[in-house]
């Protein structure tokens, strides 16, 4: 066998006309064919025939085959994909495949790329043959997918803070394993809104596929913030007593803190006008307002409780002026600082004057000073009272014993601190202290007397019973020869009422005409 190449010149005498593949008959009608190996090869000229084989050509991809990630490993090529070697001049040949598959579906360069049953096309194709009918090559490429994060916002409540809740949404390819987050999602201010944009960064892609998608890092979206239910309270302030249901309150709220709120109310008022502990307290017509406000809704009434605590009444008393009597007894009315309506009844137990003397502008001690009436339970008071009045006329001269006092109850009694060396002019006076009668020995009383010096004094203008003097001193007393006070001592009893009005009795044992007395 010769291989190589043949020099020389030949003549085809017959054969195909194509060129192509097929049997030729060779006429060699002269000459020498050289091989490259310095033989001479000599024919006889004779007619010869030879065979033309398919040429063997071999393909090999070239270029890119790129795509985008479809979550396939199919890969798609062109013409320009083919290499073609081993082809004679002029030839044009090609591939007709159009179709391949990666290695992985998965993004990457310098993909392994497949291409089986590779088919020629061109002129003159017959007169080729592949030496394989696969082709391989690392020469795919499969780019990320431009993935779109979207967002929907999530309507919340007003809290006064920007913060968002979004929940993500992508355009995947269906069966990819892929997580999403963000960093953060916020509304462009706090406020109550409707459709308000909400800006979402940093967003976040993970997952077995994730490194086959390119992605937004950001987003937009819309959600709602509603307003707030604010909850306005009251605390009730206690207040004295003034008739009327009107109560006072603060109030309070649970705003969110920093917030600008103004709160007021219409009306508070309390169930009944009268005093109480923990009364119930109805709050009316709140309001609000601020800054803020357009961010909340609220209540318009509240209740709560306060304390209405009775009123101090001022139980005053005017005194009623009198003629003197030589008693301490007086008479007032009596007048108060009530609320206007109210139902109120005063009383008292006792009115006295400082003295029972004539005089302007006496002292009068009220006392027992009682309140009753519907209203009487809203009210604490005074039980005693101070006020005036005049005691008018003039006190009668000091008289004798045969003319006392009348209506005088008068007691004897032995007074140690009775003055010394009283005249026989003393007899009965009214002092300061009371319509009491003092009763004094003459000063010339024997010395061996036990009263010389002294007198036994009545001091009390209330009826006593009981005896004072024994018989013995009674004897003494009346020995004294004592004209004024022997007349005190007529009776036997100790405590006498003098009546001017009464006859006048006889007594024995010389002593003449009595006053006229009452013993009892």
């Amino acid at each position: 066998m010769i291989t190589g190449s043949i020099n020389g010149s030949t003549t085809y005498v017959a054969g195909p006309t194509n060129g192509g593949i097929g049997t030729y008959n060779i006429d060699y009608a002269s000459g020498t064919l050289v091989s490259e190996l310095g033989y001479n090869i000599n024919y006889a000229n004779n007619p010869t025939a030879f065979t033309v084989v398919p040429r063997t050509v071999t393909v090999s991809l070239a270029g890119a085959v790129n795509r985008v990630y479809d979550q396939t490993n199919l890969a798609t090529l062109a013409g320009g994909n083919y290499s073609i070697s081993n082809v004679f001049v002029g030839d044009v040949l090609g591939i007709s495949n159009t179709s391949g598959t990666y290695d992985t579906k998965h993004v990457g360069t310098g993909k392994t790329v497949t291409v089986t049953g590779l088919t020629l096309t061109g002129v003159p194709v017959a007169n080729y043959v592949l030496s394989s009918t696969t082709a391989v090559g690392t020469v795919g490429e499969i780019t990320p997918r431009a993935l779109t994060i979207g967002a929907t916002g999530i309507d919340r409540i007003y809290n006064g803070l920007l913060g968002a809740t979004v929940t993500l949404n992508d355009d995947r390819i269906g069966g990819d394993v892929l997580t999403t987050g963000y960093t953060t999602a916020s509304f462009a201010t706090k406020d109550v809104g409707v459709g308000k944009t909400v800006t979402v960064t940093g967003l976040t892609l993970g997952g077995a596929d994730a490194g086959n998608y390119s992605f937004n890092v950001g987003t937009t979206t819309t959600a709602d913030i509603t307003p707030r239910a604010l909850t306005i309270g009251a605390t009730g302030i206690d207040r004295v007593y003034n008739g009327l249901l009107g109560a006072t309150v603060t109030l309070n709220d649970d705003r969110v803190a920093g917030d600008t709120l103004t709160t007021g109310y219409t009306a508070a008022s309390f169930a009944t006008k009268d005093v109480g502990v923990g009364k119930t307290v109805t709050v009316t017509g709140l309001t609000l307002g601020g800054v803020d406000a357009g961010n909340y809704t609220f209540n318009v009434g509240t209740t709560t409780t306060a304390d209405i605590t009775p009123r101090a009444l001022t139980i005053g008393a005017t005194g009623i002026d009198r003629l003197y009597n030589g008693l301490l007894g007086a008479t007032v009315t009596l007048n108060d600082d009530r609320i206007g309506g109210d139902v109120l009844t005063t009383g008292y137990g006792a009115a006295s004057f400082a003295t029972h003397l004539p005089g302007t502008g006496i002292t009068i001690n009220v006392s027992g000073i009682t309140l009753g009436g519907t209203d009487a339970g809203n009210y604490s008071f005074n039980t005693t009272a101070i006020t005036a009045a005049d005691i008018t006329g003039v006190v009668p001269p000091p008289t004798a014993m045969n003319e006392p006092l009348p209506n005088t109850v008068v007691k004897v009694t032995q007074d140690p601190s009775a003055p010394v060396g009283a005249s026989a002019d003393d007899g009965i006076y009214a002092t300061p202290t009371g319509a009491y009668v003092l009763v004094y020995l003459p000063a010339n009383a024997p010395v061996d007397n036990k009263f010389q010096n002294r007198a036994p004094v009545v001091r009390d203008s209330a009826p006593i019973t009981t005896a004072f003097l024994t018989p013995d001193e009674e004897k003494r007393l009346r020995n004294a020869k004592a004209k004024r006070a022997r007349s005190l001592l007529a009776g036997r009893s100790k405590t006498y009422i003098f009546d001017a009005n009464m006859p006048a009795p006889r007594k024995s044992g010389g002593f003449g005409a009595s006053p006229n007395v009452k013993s009892i």
